[in-house]
């Protein structure tokens, strides 16, 4: 799923593979010199491959324990829970959430949503894939990711919602 702070739009298509780093890159929407925010970057991996195709990678994610990085890493790393992000308004290009906004109760998320809105620059981009079950096992989660499932957002948070 991409959401656009432009405008909303009736239909948008979207690229079949836009779901993956490698497919928003080559789409477009992600783009060399941008800065994106990896939210729930875990180890890093997907921060580590936005920097080598020349992004301005940051991360977040709310366990210390998944921040430990090597010296050679190019990104910046730290430790924040999504409700309250420690950057200041429409800093970012593009948001990408590769599962982390399922982990966020569902009462939440509104506030969660408002708060990604805060730090995204007008016109930018937030990649999603997310699970909508706060009572997934971990084989349904994993199932949900090894078959590229997307869910959609509330809607009327302003912005235009492209699914693919």
């Amino acid at each position: 799923m991409v959401i656009e702070t432009a405008p909303p739009q009736s239909t948008v298509a979207a690229p079949s593979d836009a779901s993956d780093l490698h497919g928003a890159l080559d789409a477009g929407w992600i783009v060399p010199g941008q800065h994106v925010l990896d939210l729930g970057c875990g180890l890093g991996a997907d921060l580590i491959y936005l920097a080598h195709h020349g992004v301005h990678a940051c991360g977040i994610d709310v366990s210390a324990a998944s921040l430990v990085r090597s010296p050679e890493q190019r990104a910046q790393v730290l430790q924040a829970d999504v409700l309250h992000l420690p950057f200041a308004d429409e800093t970012f290009d593009v948001l990408v959430d590769r599962g982390c906004l399922h982990y966020v109760p569902g009462a939440a998320r509104p506030a969660c949503v408002a708060e990604l809105k805060r730090v995204l620059r007008p016109h930018g981009r937030l990649l999603l894939l997310s699970g909508d079950n706060e009572d997934s096992t971990q084989t349904e989660v994993q199932r949900t990711f090894e078959a590229w499932t997307i869910s959609p957002l509330e809607h009327g948070v302003g912005y235009a919602l492209f699914v693919d």
